[in-house]
């Protein structure tokens, strides 16, 4: 019956059929069975993969060795970086899966971004299911340390900050020079977030000479709505894609502002020099 399984997974044309047909083999034993069923990991059907993720890494603590190097793949794989996460819902990764992803997080391109964002949600889910102490001081330590892998450590920024586990003294820390560019933005933001910071907006500027347009209009997004200073992002709208006028103007403005002043071309200061957390009139994109 598992060949046929496998066979209907292959074979059928609706995602769904194919999606139940992977689903029924997530118990199996047998290590070919399971290399096979680990293929569909990169299947032209979310749903298809979504359930092979499901299927495979529900008991992953015996399976792993047999399904990391597909596992690996499909996270490198571009064409599925919207996938987001490679995590089962309601459990927690094996402990030589976490071993494995914390050194893939260390290697470039998307396989870092989604190795690192999986390791993300797999922390997420710790926290919430077995908080304490010492799981707070190991994400602290890791963040911490600048040797390691900088979109692992902006997922643990970001995990700590949501659940107000961020303290002040190690979001100063994080403005350091030595840091990368996108870490010392949540720390600078973070900080402002509290009220005035003159390390933070210090930073800010550090942060905006850098001749890359992502990150300068995530930081011109920060500034605008931090400190008020009005750099022409829509209000209530996402950043403006990188590639367009608009967002060539944005990056200009916060270039004259970080090599000018706080008043690019005569713009109003329209609020107070720090805002405290408010609800964000722009929307960020993550940048890494």
């Amino acid at each position: 019956q598992p060949q046929y399984l496998l066979q209907v997974a292959r074979q059928v044309q609706e995602p769904a059929v194919r999606a139940g047909a992977i689903r029924a083999l997530g118990r199996i034993e047998d290590r070919t069975l399971v290399e096979d069923l680990a293929e569909f990991l990169r299947d032209p059907s979310r749903r298809v993969r979504q359930a092979a993720v499901e299927a495979l890494l529900s008991e992953g603590e015996r399976r792993w060795s047999w399904i990391r190097h597909a596992v690996r793949r499909a996270l490198a794989d571009i064409t599925l970086q919207d996938d987001g996460p490679l995590l089962p819902r309601g459990r927690l990764l094996p402990s030589e899966a976490v071993k494995d992803l914390t050194a893939w997080a260390g290697e470039k391109g998307i396989l870092s971004v989604r190795a690192s964002a999986t390791l993300g949600a797999h922390y997420e889910r710790a926290l919430n299911e077995q908080p304490g102490e010492a799981l707070i001081l190991e994400f602290r330590r890791i963040l911490a340390d600048p040797h390691r892998p900088a979109p692992l450590r902006m997922e643990l920024t970001q995990l700590l900050q949501k659940n107000h586990l961020l303290d002040r003294n190690l979001q100063e820390k994080l403005l350091d020079p030595l840091n990368p560019a996108p870490l010392r933005l949540l720390a600078a933001e973070a900080l402002l977030s509290q009220g005035a910071h003159e390390g933070a907006v210090a930073v800010l500027r550090d942060i905006a000479r850098l001749p890359n347009r992502e990150i300068g209009l995530a930081t011109a997004e920060v500034i605008q709505r931090r400190l008020g200073v009005d750099l022409g992002l829509p209000v209530g709208q996402p950043l403006p894609a990188v590639h367009t006028r608009q967002a060539a103007e944005v990056t200009r403005r916060v270039m004259a502002w970080a090599m000018g002043g706080e008043h690019p071309e005569g713009q109003g200061h329209s609020g107070p020099w720090a805002r405290p957390d408010t609800d964000s009139s722009v929307r960020s994109r993550p940048v890494i």
